[in-house]
């Protein structure tokens, strides 16, 4: 997919310190937000080895967006199998989806998201699921705005 300004494509291994970066990019977004999310010594080469294996994996895709040569955005979905008691056998799982501050609001998101539900319904799924940080309102309209409705809500003790 393209616009004039931007286009997307599917990762390579090769951009895998590309998505990397991205992935920086977003925690560190996260944080600014005032997000309480606590990550491993080890969480970035942990995310590396995680992001190398889904990079054309069979039941994964992952997407970037570029402008001028270089990243603006990518996104990170998958499959995942249900429990046995549900109907639906495999749901489409967004787990990341980040556009730099430049080009946020420019239908870079849109597209990313876009591009990943349309993958999910040529694999047959019938829905997909994403988590939103409570402290970011503006990716809950973001959602919302594409057909996101809230299904559960969750919550964490600190023990």
């Amino acid at each position: 997919m393209s616009s004039s300004e931007f286009t997307l494509r599917e990762a390579a291994k090769a951009d895998l310190a590309t998505v990397v970066d991205l992935w920086r990019e977003l925690i560190a977004h996260h944080v600014e937000l005032g997000d309480t999310l606590r990550l491993a010594p080890d969480a970035e080469k942990s995310w590396r080895t995680w992001a190398k294996n889904h990079i054309h994996a069979a039941d994964s895709r992952v997407v970037l967006a570029e402008a001028d040569g270089r990243a603006v955005g990518m996104a990170v979905g998958m499959e995942r199998e249900t429990p046995p008691v549900f109907g639906e056998r495999r749901r489409g799982f967004i787990t990341d989806l980040y556009v730099t501050a430049g080009w946020r609001r420019k239908g870079v998101g849109r597209a990313l998201a876009e591009d990943l539900l349309g993958w999910f319904r040529d694999r047959g799924l019938e829905a997909a699921e994403l988590a939103v940080a409570s402290v970011n309102p503006g990716a809950e309209a973001f959602w919302r705005a594409l057909g996101g409705a809230e299904q559960r809500r969750t919550m964490r003790i600190e023990l």
